[in-house]
């Protein structure tokens, strides 16, 4: 079987992992423009907020020797894959809060688990066909459960947000 992986990851050649990472940047700019003019805002402040946690929750993995990125944007400046942890699974998780569906909470589970099983599957690729990211000490369910807090907390944080009763708030005339 032909390995995918590419060691030369210095130079400034098109290795697989630029390849990657130019191709989730392209994919996810690409799918701005369509998300709906009203549900802009809330796709912003889902996507701030699960950058702050993404971003802190990997930090930990690193830290605790569960993950290593390899190759890396900024290998001096942090030890994480920007693109990924900073930009495209918070970009994921925008796009899950902004399409969740009304309904049952069985419903809303399913959709979250669905969600879930397309992001660990696109982390399971970046793993196993680059040098991306590299689980030490970790497996494909930990990805899954841990992403699964990070949406439920973002969407439990966006609901709260743009809540009714917030939003009249902030319309009131002052006494």
């Amino acid at each position: 079987m032909p390995s995918f992986r590419n060691s030369d990851s210095e130079g400034f050649g098109l290795t697989v992992e630029r390849f990657v990472l130019t191709a989730l940047w392209v994919i996810s700019l690409s799918v701005c423009p369509a998300i709906p003019k009203r549900k802009r805002r809330e796709a912003w402040i889902a996507l701030l907020a699960c950058q702050a946690m993404t971003w802190v929750s990997t930090m930990l993995h690193v830290w605790f020797g569960l993950l290593k990125f390899p190759v890396r944007e900024f290998p001096k400046a942090t030890d994480l894959n920007f693109t990924t942890e900073f930009f495209f699974y918070p970009f994921l998780c925008a796009l899950y809060v902004i399409s969740e569906p009304k309904g049952s909470g069985w419903v809303r589970f399913g959709h979250l688990a669905v969600w879930l099983t397309v992001v660990s599957v696109i982390d399971q690729a970046i793993v196993s066909f680059t040098d991306l990211i590299r689980y030490e000490h970790y497996a494909w369910y930990w990805t899954w459960i841990t992403f699964g807090l990070l949406f439920a907390v973002t969407n439990a944080y966006v609901r709260m947000f743009f809540r009714p009763a917030a939003l009249q708030s902030e319309r009131r005339s002052p006494p």
